[in-house]
């Protein structure tokens, strides 16, 4: 259990509550009643709660506190929010670039050594997407980045072709496609450059390895 405090304000009127963030926002996460002050046990009245919520129903009061206040998140919860957002970055850099002067992909002990080394910091308020333009700019001094992408052929035998469509449309930009006599499916598809070989390899796991590729 995350035990966190949520607070609610609209005009002079002042509420509080605490919920279980774990079971947040999905499961019964209301653990306490509903309170002006929690620390001095001060609970508002039926007709504040009226006033300021339309309802008395502490259910329908926490919702409106949840989505419209301040969640105080655990300290816990942060850290490990922190962790995945630097994580995302890191796979986003790596799926996106590669080497400029050998076109291999980074491996994610490389990017996360440049990283600390030009001090990069990922604002909190800001997604991961919106920030790495930025965050690449400030890596090309200190590795030979690159962003790119790839466009290559793809030969998948007619007996897997159903079970691949949807990795392949998911995740490429599908350029072209015709069907041979065989009834095999040849496409050409544009990936970032660090994804060229995940897709190869999620499609070959499903082919037995008996897809075709055709770099241009």
């Amino acid at each position: 259990m995350s035990r966190t405090l949520v607070r609610y304000k609209k005009g002079n009127e002042h509420f509080e509550a605490e919920i279980d963030y774990d079971l947040f926002p999905d499961g019964d996460y209301l653990l306490t009643d509903i309170y002006t002050d929690i620390s001095q046990g001060l609970r508002p009245s039926n007709q504040e709660l009226q006033t300021v919520f339309n309802t008395t129903v502490a259910a329908d009061v926490i919702l409106i506190m949840t989505s419209r206040g301040e969640i105080l998140v655990p300290a816990d919860v942060r850290k490990k929010q922190r962790e995945q957002r630097w994580n995302r970055l890191i796979d986003m850099i790596q799926v996106n670039s590669v080497n400029a002067q050998t076109k291999i992909v980074f491996t994610k002990s490389v990017i996360q050594s440049s990283l600390e080394q030009a001090k990069v910091h990922l604002s909190e308020h800001a997604s991961v997407k919106s920030q790495f333009d930025d965050i690449i700019r400030r890596l090309r001094p200190i590795i030979p980045i690159s962003i790119e992408t790839k466009v290559f052929t793809i030969i998948i035998p007619a007996q897997y072709v159903g079970a691949t469509q949807h990795t392949v449309r998911q995740n490429s930009k599908l350029l072209k496609e015709q069907w041979d006599s065989s009834g095999s499916w040849r496409i050409k598809v544009e990936v970032p450059a660090g994804f060229q070989q995940r897709l190869i390899d999620m499609l070959q796991s499903v082919a037995h390895g008996t897809i075709e590729i055709y770099n241009e």
